[in-house]
C-alpha cells in the first residue's frame, strides 16, 4: 500500500523522512458508531512497503456521535512514529500493516 502524495505531509524523526495522512473522507463505522481517527504512516525511502496504522485513540471531528476537537499536530506524528519504532514496526519490511493501538500523545 502507499500513501498518495496528494494530501500527505511530510515528516522527518531521527534523520528519517516520513509522509503522513489522515483519510479526507471518513468512513462510515467513523462517523456512525465512534470509530477512532486512523493515521496513515509510510517511509518515503525506496522499498520501504510496510505501512504504520495509527489510532489516535479519538473519534473524528466529522463524526455524528461524539465528535472530537482534538488536534493532530506534527509533534504528535513524529512522537506516535518514534513508539512505532520502539514497538518493532521495520518500515523497510514487507507486510502486512503495522497497527500502533490507542496511542498517547505527550
Amino acid at each position: 500500500m502507499t500513501i498518495p502524495n496528494r494530501g500527505s505531509r511530510i515528516i522527518r524523526v531521527d534523520g528519517t523522512e516520513y509522509r503522513w495522512r489522515i483519510r479526507r473522507k471518513p468512513t462510515y463505522s467513523q462517523i456512525v458508531f465512534q470509530g477512532t481517527l486512523t493515521i496513515a504512516v509510510e517511509c518515503t525511502e525506496p522499498g520501504s512497503s510496510c505501512v504504520l496504522l495509527i489510532d489516535a485513540g479519538t473519534t473524528r471531528p466529522d463524526a455524528c456521535i461524539d465528535p472530537s476537537d482534538m488536534s493532530i499536530t506534527p509533534g504528535m506524528i513524529a512522537e506516535w512514529i518514534s513508539q512505532a519504532l520502539q514497538s518493532g514496526w521495520i518500515p523497510t519490511q514487507t507486510g502486512p500493516a503495522f497497527k500502533l493501538e490507542r496511542a498517547d500523545p505527550q
